[in-house]
């Protein structure tokens, strides 16, 4: 089965037995995704928001007193259709990561309750065309700063 990344993907797995079976999924090699996946009361595995490290092999183990059995399929998650585009597209998460942000002064002038923040980034892209930066306050409105 092949899918694309961010989409969302469903294995079966029909059992039967007397006693009837336990019936648990497992990646080989690995762990399922954490937080992405559901197993529903039919023992269908649906495994949301695919990613490339979700690519491998899954396995449903059915095993009761009796004995066991297991079936697996195969998953490949690819990339959206290349464009031509897939190593710009990762030259442009690369050059995201570089990017700083720093404080580089803030000014409180006394006879106004306005402050001014400067801000000083650092990136060297040739792919960003502007930023906007936002921030929270730690301290409550109404604190009074002494000078």
């Amino acid at each position: 089965t092949t899918v694309t990344v961010g989409d969302t993907v469903t294995f079966s797995c029909e059992t039967r037995g007397d006693p009837m079976p336990r019936v648990h999924w497992q990646k080989e090699n690995g762990d399922l995704p954490t937080g992405r996946y559901e197993v529903n009361s039919d023992n269908t595995i649906k495994i949301h928001y695919t990613t490339p490290s979700d690519t491998g092999r899954y396995t449903c183990l059915a095993e009761n007193a009796v004995g066991s059995a297991a079936a697996s399929v195969s998953l490949i998650v690819r990339d959206a259709l290349d464009t031509g585009q897939g190593d710009r597209q990762k030259d442009i998460h690369r050059e995201l990561l570089d990017v700083r942000i720093y404080l580089d002064n803030v000014t409180a002038l006394p006879s106004s309750s306005h402050v001014y923040l400067h801000w000083k980034v650092i990136l060297s892209s040739q792919y960003i065309e502007g930023f906007h930066v936002f921030f929270r306050s730690l301290l409550p409105p109404s604190v009074d700063w002494m000078g």
